[in-house]
Parts: C-alpha cells; sequence; structure tokens
C-alpha cells in the first residue's frame, strides 16, 4: 500500500466512511469517480492484507461504507476476516432492494456479525464507530466532506492507532499524525 508502513501480522483495520452524497458521485456506482474509488480501494485493502492486515471492521452503512465492505470481502479471499458491526436489528429494512440484498450477502459471508442494539437508535450509528476504532489497530477513513472524520480522527489518536485517510474524490492516501489534528487543520 503506497504510503503504509510494513506491519507486524494479525492486524486488524476499522473502516469509517463519509456521507456518500457528500463526494462527486453520489449514489451512481456507473460513474467514473466511483468505479475509481472502487478500485484505488480495492488495492488498498489487497496491500493492508499484503502487510499483515487479517480483520477488517465496519458498520455497512448504506453508500460508501456498504462499498467498502463488499471490496474488502472480495480482498479478503480467506486471507483474512470481515466483522461488521450492526448498530441496530433492521439496520437495511427501508433500503433500497438491491442495497438490502447486498447488506445481508455481506453479513451472511463475514466472519463475524455483532450486533449492538435491537430497536432503531440513531446513538447506535456513532457507536458503532466507536466500537470499530476501539477494537482495530489502524483505522482507514474513507473521507466526503463531513466533520464526523475530525471526531473519529481524534478519538482515534487519543486510542494510540494509525490514521489512512483517502480523500473519495481526489484518491488521496494521507497518513494522519497526532500534530495534525487540530483547529487549524484541513483534515478537521
Amino acid at each position: 500500500m503506497k504510503g503504509m508502513l510494513f506491519m507486524k501480522k494479525n492486524m486488524s483495520c476499522g473502516i469509517i466512511c463519509g456521507n456518500t452524497l457528500e463526494t462527486n458521485f453520489g449514489f451512481n456506482e456507473a460513474d467514473i469517480g466511483c468505479i475509481q474509488l472502487k478500485m484505488f480501494l480495492n488495492s488498498q485493502f489487497n496491500g493492508l492484507i499484503k502487510n499483515g492486515v487479517e480483520r477488517f471492521y465496519t458498520n455497512c452503512n448504506i453508500g460508501l461504507d456498504l462499498f467498502c465492505a463488499e471490496i474488502a470481502q472480495n480482498a479478503c479471499n480467506n486471507q483474512a476476516d470481515l466483522i461488521c458491526i450492526q448498530p441496530f436489528e433492521n439496520q437495511a429494512m427501508k433500503w433500497p432492494d438491491n442495497y438490502r440484498e447486498r447488506f445481508y450477502l455481506i453479513h451472511e459471508k463475514s466472519a463475524k456479525s455483532i450486533l449492538l442494539n435491537k430497536d432503531y437508535d440513531i446513538r447506535y450509528v456513532y457507536l458503532s464507530e466507536k466500537y470499530i476504532i476501539e477494537h482495530s489497530d489502524i483505522i482507514l477513513i474513507i473521507k466526503s466532506d463531513s466533520d464526523k472524520f475530525c471526531l473519529a480522527a481524534k478519538y482515534a489518536l487519543t486510542l494510540g492507532k494509525e490514521i489512512y485517510m483517502i480523500d473519495s474524490d481526489s484518491l488521496t492516501l494521507t497518513v494522519i499524525k497526532s500534530q495534525l489534528i487540530n483547529q487549524e487543520s484541513k483534515y478537521c
């Protein structure tokens, strides 16, 4: 993975994604920007596996999170596990059919699925990201334009996590260091 340091074995990677509607392509998976992002992510996930990542954590939210879960699952190919952190039961119940089917297929094929709460509560979406950060050695943030990344990055840094941020539109990979996360930072 370009820009990635050599890692030890048995590492885990948490995937935190931005709002799909804040990307240049939105939910249009036929858009060249989305296609390029998926190809870029595939190479990054393969690089992470090659460098010692054996588990990926995701919450499979609709959009970027779902795309990443599919790509990570395909990259795992018996070399790594995908663990789905489901914020609440029936998370995908009101989604369009094609996304709902993909969601259930990912969960069916995943190594493990962890349900945080039975009933819908928006707080559990954030708690799923907290869980992902706490259980991962490194954090891969796919950034759109949301302040959520600043909060996720700051929390991950307080726990001493390595953070890699991919801009969903420019396809740039940035290693985030604690000194970059402050009031003036271009990342927050």
